[in-house]
Parts: C-alpha cells; structure tokens; sequence
C-alpha cells in the first residue's frame, strides 16, 4: 500500500480491490522486509523500512 501512495492516481483503484489483493500478501511482505535494515535510525542511510514492524505490532 505504501509503494501505491507514490502514484499519482491512486485514486483510480477501489479500495475493495486493494484489500482483496493485497491483504493477503501483508504477511510475505513482513517476513522478506526482515532482509532489510528495520532500525529507524538506520533507514536513514541504509535501504529498508520499519513498516514491518509496525504491522507486527498492530496484529497482537
């Protein structure tokens, strides 16, 4: 979702359609950002995110 922000039409999509096709990938994304730098200081700098992160703390 956050990648779809940096498009100019987002709007174009159904908010329906997003969750159907992405809600479902939630859970690969978390497990492949590990491969990243997660760190918020650290992203600065370096490629990563924290979103992951972020997600595992709202799913307890």
């Amino acid at each position: 979702m956050w990648l779809l922000m940096h498009f100019p039409d987002i709007k174009q999509y159904a908010p329906e359609m997003l969750l159907e096709r992405f809600l479902p990938l939630v859970d690969t994304a978390t497990r492949q950002v590990k491969a990243y730098c997660e760190e918020p200081k650290k992203i600065i700098n370096e490629l990563g995110t924290s979103a992951g992160r972020l997600i595992e703390e709202m799913k307890k």
